[in-house]
């Protein structure tokens, strides 16, 4: 019975330690959305295609993502008949 109880009070209390977010600084924040722009900007990749981004930084796991919009179209008049639209993510460091 005391086991029994032992067990259920780690339980509690690790379920409650997990659920705990970590937030990320302001100065994260700002790291990650300086580096997901130098990441689209790179002129060295060639990314023509691509039309926006965004950034986001998990505290968690001390990542900084970007996510790419690309704007493809299959005739070079740009009808919406032949228009595409990919997301793609990226770890941006």
């Amino acid at each position: 019975m005391k086991l029994t109880a032992f067990i259920l009070s780690l339980l509690i209390v690790g379920a409650a330690q997990a659920q705990e977010p970590r937030l990320a600084t302001l100065a994260q924040q700002k790291m990650c959305g300086e580096q997901a722009r130098k990441f689209f900007l790179d002129p060295c990749d060639g990314h023509k295609d691509w039309s926006e981004y965004t950034s986001h930084y998990d505290a968690k796991l001390n990542v900084c993502y970007v996510m790419i919009r690309v704007d493809s179209y299959l005739n070079k008049q740009h009808s919406p008949e032949f228009h595409s639209i990919a997301f793609m993510v990226f770890d941006a460091f």
